[in-house]
């Protein structure tokens, strides 16, 4: 399996993941947050922290997704590696 597909298929599982565990609210979210998000549901998608083109990657395939649809806001988050022990 090529890296890209790869990628791919881990990035759609996870905001599948994250569309299905959507709730009222996402703890510790900011005001600016809620803003960014113009009426539509915030998400956060987490996602550790990568090459330079890799987290390129991420925020461009959350960009797309936000500019695609008006239902749901996401917010690319990158945790760094250590964080995730």
């Amino acid at each position: 399996m090529k890296r890209r597909t790869l990628l791919t298929a881990t990035a759609a599982s996870a905001a599948a993941a994250s569309l299905a565990a959507c709730g009222s609210g996402t703890p510790g979210e900011s005001k600016d947050d809620a803003a960014e998000a113009d009426g539509r549901t915030p998400i956060e998608f987490w996602h550790r922290t990568f090459t330079p083109f890799e987290n390129e990657w991420y925020a461009g395939i959350v960009s797309s997704y936000n500019d695609a649809q008006e239902k749901f806001f996401v917010k690319d988050v990158e945790v760094p590696a250590d964080a995730w022990d």
